[in-house]
């Protein structure tokens, strides 16, 4: 959520002209800029590219998945999403930005002031945004071809689920092509028209990946709510469960 956070704060909020006076007049802002516009894109392309490692290591290899990934490796992924971007655009730290005047779109956004850092940026996001593109679109294909094979035997509803599956791969494969297409975008104004892009993207592919997953499972869909809601809503939700199905129980009798 903090990458959702960096591109809301710093590119929707002066598109909205949202406390642009308070933004102005805090110089630190303008040098938290640079990195985090960086940094939070591809902290999610990272937690886009582990949770599609960890789909087909759980499909392809489940003993060993069982095995292996433990919470605490889990955890280390976790860190190494943060830090790896943090160290990859930690030249950032010393480069400042303003707030300018777009007058072609009618709104303020934030402009690195280093021209030749600002295209290092690109080409480092748009390589690595690349890489994990390939892996993913390749992982994919082979998770799909091996659920839709485990599947085979199963009820319709389960069988169903290859939809949400094929959903889920097709929607983040798009964000990560669309992320790579606006990084290397040349027309006129393409820097500025990316960072509204940006803001549909970067959301979109942090929170297809855990909505699909409450869809699709039952058992993470009941734990979800026990752990967030466990004093009222889980406990209507399991009364209202199990009356349906002593109704269905006694319609049988």
């Amino acid at each position: 959520m903090i990458q959702v956070g960096a591109i809301i704060f710093f590119q929707k909020f002066p598109h909205w002209r949202f406390f642009l006076d308070f933004i102005e007049a805090h110089d630190v802002f303008n040098h938290m800029v640079a990195p985090l516009i960086c940094m939070a894109p591809f902290a999610s392309v990272l937690g886009c590219t582990f949770t599609v490692i960890n789909r087909y290591c759980a499909l392809c290899y489940p003993l060993l998945f069982k095995e292996k990934w433990s919470k605490n490796v889990s955890c280390i992924l976790i860190v190494i999403q943060i830090i790896l971007p943090v160290a990859i655009f930690s030249f950032n730290f010393g480069n400042s930005s303003k707030l300018v005047y777009v007058e072609v779109f009618d709104s303020y956004m934030f402009q690195v002031l280093n021209l030749k850092d600002a295209i290092i940026n690109n080409i480092i996001l748009f390589c690595l945004t690349f890489l994990s593109t390939v892996i993913t679109v390749t992982l994919n294909f082979i998770i799909f071809k091996k659920f839709k094979k485990l599947m085979a035997n199963a009820s319709k509803k389960e069988r169903n689920k290859k939809y949400l599956m094929m959903f889920y791969m097709i929607g983040t494969t798009l964000c990560l092509i669309a992320l790579c297409l606006f990084i290397i975008t040349k027309f006129r104004n393409g820097a500025i028209f990316t960072t509204f892009l940006l803001y549909w993207i970067i959301p979109t592919l942090t929170l297809v990946q855990p909505i699909t997953t409450l869809i699709m499972s039952k058992y993470i869909r009941e734990s979800f709510l026990r752990f967030y809601f466990n004093n009222f809503i889980f406990k209507n939700y399991l009364k209202n469960r199990n009356n349906v199905t002593s109704i269905n129980t006694t319609k049988k009798h």
